[in-house]
């Protein structure tokens, strides 16, 4: 069995910690060795080892997954962990259900939940989160750092950027694009090419947002 090492003790990672027991049911693979949180208030904390910067001194070869919803935040995490025994893998649920084993690309420091629907042809990048229940449909592209919430809809043929956080049963049509660091709101459907930096909301979604505007 390998170390892994979970960063964020809120209510996501201690559902990694859930998925990591899932495969573990299914064959042996990963030895937790603790929470580590940058929250001072969490110090002590039963299962919790240290910070961040805590993992950089690990002397063990030591797989980290990153339970940190938002994408702007997971990135800076990665940017701080340097330590030379340090890896990132994927973390994937035994139940999702891939529609071709040999027909998907993934980077790393994935983490893909519970009851995930991936088809044909999907490209993903490094450090995104399916939390549950997400379906990517056929050929649809994926960057890095995007968050994907309980019960988002990727229909075929779509492409998603960088930084993206997607709501609770988001929605984005076939053929249309995401760009980069846009929020989709909750149940919001996206049936346009969207706008970076910006939040979008509604059924048809529309811009309420631009970062300019902050």
């Amino acid at each position: 069995m390998k170390d892994i090492a979970i960063v964020g003790y809120g209510g996501m990672g201690r559902e990694v910690a859930c998925f990591i027991d899932m495969i573990n049911k299914k064959e042996q693979k990963w030895n937790i060795i603790g929470f580590f949180d940058d929250d001072p208030a969490l110090a002590g904390k039963d299962g919790v080892r240290g910070t961040v910067e805590d993992l950089n001194g690990l002397e063990r070869e030591t797989g980290v997954v990153i339970a940190v919803g938002n994408p702007a935040k997971r990135r800076d995490i990665v940017e701080r962990l340097t330590g030379k025994n340090l890896f990132f893998p994927n973390i994937i649920c035994p139940d999702c259900c891939f529609f071709k084993e040999d027909d998907y690309k993934m980077g790393h420091g994935n983490i893909v939940g519970v009851g995930c629907l991936i088809s044909l042809n999907v490209t993903l990048g490094d450090f995104n989160i399916l939390n549950n229940h997400i379906a990517l449909g056929h050929d649809v592209t994926v960057g890095d750092y995007n968050s994907m919430m309980l019960g988002t809809k990727v229909c075929g043929l779509c492409s998603i950027g960088n930084g993206n956080y997607f709501g609770v049963n988001s929605t984005v049509l076939q053929t249309f694009s995401v760009g980069n660091n846009t929020v989709i709101g909750t149940g919001s459907v996206i049936m346009k090419d969207t706008k970076d930096d910006s939040t979008y909301f509604g059924n048809p979604a529309v811009c309420l947002l631009k970062k300019k505007d902050k």
